[in-house]
C-alpha cells in the first residue's frame, strides 16, 4: 500500500503506531516504533504482517483478540505483547487497537512500553492506598465499630471498581498522545479520555463529600451574598454543554438575592439535572425553577428541577436519598448512587431540606428549600 494513502501521525509521538489492513498486512509504522526496534526510516521491518511483528504474551488469547479485531471490528484493549529488536532482544509492550470509522478498512494500533503501563498502574495503586488511608483516618472517630468497618468497605469498593478505568485511561492515553499535535482521530481519542478524567474527578469529589457527611461533621458550606438566578443560570450554561442536544429551561421568580454557597449550589444542580437526564424522557425538556420569596432579610429560597418520564415507584421514594442506591435508568448511567444523597446534604448545610414529587401525569420534581438569610 502506498504510504500516501495512509495518513501518518507525527513520528515524534512517545508511542508506537502501526497502520494495518483487514488482512493483517502492515501498511505503515511510525519512526518511534522503528527506533525501538533499531531501524532507520527506510529500513525494512523484516516482516509484512501484524501477527508476525507482535508476539502475544499469551498466544491463544492474542490470536482470538486479533481475529475479533480484524474480522469483526471489536476493539483490542491493552493486550500484552512483545516485539523483537534488531539486536534479538525482546521489548514488552501493551497494544490497543481499533478499526477506523472512515470506511477505509484500516486499523490503528497504539503500542505503549510495558514499563509505562506498570508506572501508571503503580500510580493507580498509590491513589487507592491514599484514599484507603483517608477513609481509615476519617472513620476512626466513629463510635460504632461495625458501622466503621462497613463504611471502609464501601469506600474501598467504590474506589477499586469505579476509579480504575478512568485513571487507567488518563495515564495510558493522555501520556501517549497529549504531547503532540493530534490528528482528527487522535483528537477524538483525547476527548474520550478527557471525559473519563472528568468522571474520575466527579467521583473523587463525591467520595470526599460522602466521607465528610457520614462522619457527622456534614458538608462544608461557605455562604455569601449572591444572585440566585445568576448562579443557577451560569451553572445551567455549563450543563447545556455537557448535555448537548437536550433542552434545559430556566424560570426565574423573585429578585434573586440570598445567602448561599454558589459552588455547592452548582454541584447540587449538576447532580439534579444529571439525574433528570438519566431517568427522564429523552425528548422532553428539563425545567429548572429558581425562586426567592419574601422581603430582604427574610423569606425562603427554592431550586426545583423537573423532568417528564416514568415516575419513581412509590416504594423507592423513601430510599432514593440513601447513599449507594440507584434507580433504573436508560442503561448508560455509571453513577455509584451518591448524587441525591449529596443533594440532601447540601440542602442540610444551608439549613434546608429536599423533597420529591413523582407522578405519571406530572413527571418528577426535586425541590430544595432553605432560608434566604440564614
Amino acid at each position: 500500500m502506498n504510504r500516501s494513502t495512509v495518513p501518518p501521525a507525527p513520528d515524534a509521538l512517545p508511542c508506537g503506531l502501526i497502520v494495518a489492513t483487514a488482512a493483517g498486512e502492515i501498511a505503515w509504522v511510525n519512526q518511534t516504533l522503528r527506533d525501538w526496534i533499531g531501524l532507520g526510516p527506510e529500513e525494512p521491518l523484516g516482516c509484512a504482517r501484524i501477527d508476525e511483528l507482535l508476539v502475544p504474551a499469551e498466544p491463544a488469547v492474542g490470536r482470538r483478540g486479533l481475529d475479533a479485531l480484524l474480522r469483526q471490528g471489536q476493539p483490542l484493549f491493552e493486550l500484552p505483547v512483545s516485539i523483537a529488536r534488531r539486536d534479538a532482544s525482546e521489548l514488552p509492550m501493551s497494544v490497543t487497537a481499533s478499526r477506523r470509522d472512515d470506511g477505509s478498512g484500516l486499523f490503528d494500533f497504539v503500542l505503549i512500553p510495558a514499563r509505562q503501563m506498570q508506572s501508571a498502574q503503580e500510580e493507580l495503586r498509590q491513589t487507592q492506598e491514599e484514599l484507603r488511608m483517608l477513609v481509615h483516618e476519617s472513620t476512626r472517630h466513629e463510635a460504632d465499630a461495625t458501622d466503621r468497618a462497613l463504611f471502609a468497605e464501601q469506600i474501598v469498593g467504590i474506589v477499586s471498581h469505579d476509579l480504575r478505568n478512568p485513571l487507567s485511561a488518563l495515564h495510558t492515553g493522555l501520556t501517549a498522545l497529549g504531547r503532540s499535535q493530534p490528528t482528527e482521530q487522535q483528537q477524538r481519542m483525547l476527548e474520550r479520555m478527557g471525559r473519563s478524567l472528568e468522571r474520575a474527578n466527579r467521583l473523587v469529589a463525591d467520595l470526599l463529600d460522602f466521607t465528610a457527611a457520614r462522619l457527622g461533621a456534614g458538608l462544608s458550606s461557605h455562604a455569601r451574598a449572591i444572585d440566585l438566578h445568576e448562579v443557577v443560570g451560569e451553572a445551567l450554561e455549563e450543563l447545556r454543554l455537557a448535555f448537548a442536544g437536550r433542552e434545559i429551561q430556566h424560570v426565574r421568580e423573585g429578585d434573586g438575592w440570598c445567602l448561599a454557597d454558589p459552588d455547592r449550589l452548582a454541584q447540587l444542580l449538576g447532580n439534579l439535572v444529571g439525574n433528570a437526564m438519566a431517568y427522564g424522557a429523552a425528548g422532553e425538556p428539563v425545567r429548572v425553577v429558581s425562586r426567592v420569596d419574601g422581603g430582604e432579610g427574610e423569606g425562603e429560597v427554592s431550586v426545583g428541577v423537573h423532568n417528564h418520564g416514568r415516575p419513581i415507584p412509590p416504594e423507592n421514594l423513601e430510599r432514593i436519598f440513601v447513599p449507594l442506591v440507584r434507580g433504573e435508568g436508560d442503561g448508560r448511567s455509571r453513577s455509584v448512587g451518591l448524587g441525591l444523597y449529596i443533594v440532601e446534604q447540601i440542602a442540610k448545610a444551608h439549613g434546608g431540606e429536599v423533597r420529591v414529587e413523582s407522578q405519571a401525569s406530572a413527571g418528577t420534581t426535586f425541590t430544595v428549600n432553605f432560608p434566604r438569610n440564614r
